[in-house]
């Protein structure tokens, strides 16, 4: 019974349809993971958009939750967060497909998982990282990031040489903290 449920396509998508194909188009424009995980996310993800029973399986959407997670773990602690979203909007689609009102309930997660992206945001930047309350992180963002150097020259009144010199000072010692918290404690 569970398995023809996760694996039988719905029929009755409506406008959820295009979130869906965009979704699996965001997997294959941003292929990621291990050797073993990227042919895998590409192949079934390629599947999705050109076979419509494929995209409509919740199966499809649990695959690419897991697929996803694989990258996560292989990738941990430094994937990006943007990969962490990606891996619930999956499974959110994969349990909205199972859904007896799969709409609704993509309609939903869709609000809960922004809400909540933008919340944990929120408590990040004013209750735990006080470096970007205080304006270190976009000090250091502007001196570092080569991005933001036409920024940093016009309005920062920096010269070339002031901004090399300053990402010269900002760069980490190769050899890390460890070394220069041994040689300050002696």
């Amino acid at each position: 019974m569970w398995f023809k449920r996760v694996t039988s396509p719905r029929s009755d998508l409506g406008p959820a349809e295009i979130v869906l194909r965009l979704t699996a188009v965001i997997v294959l424009m941003r292929p990621m993971g291990p050797w073993g995980v990227r042919p895998l996310l590409l192949g079934l993800a390629g599947l999705a958009i050109v076979l419509p029973r494929v995209l409509r399986a919740p199966a499809t959407w649990y695959a690419l939750a897991a697929l996803v997670s694989a990258r996560i773990v292989a990738d941990w602690p430094l994937p990006d967060n943007h990969v962490y979203l990606l891996a619930y909007w999956c499974l959110a689609l994969a349990l909205a497909l199972g859904a007896e009102d799969g709409q609704a309930v993509i309609n939903r997660s869709s609000r809960l998982l922004v809400g909540f992206a933008f919340l944990m945001a929120i408590v990040w930047k004013v209750a735990l990282s006080p470096d970007y309350l205080d304006g270190r992180f976009f000090h250091v963002t502007l001196l570092t990031d080569e991005r933001f150097e036409d920024v940093t020259l016009l309005f920062g009144g920096l010269t070339p040489q002031q901004l090399d010199d300053s990402r010269e000072y900002l760069q980490p010692l190769p050899e890390g903290a460890t070394q220069v918290y041994a040689l300050a404690c002696g």
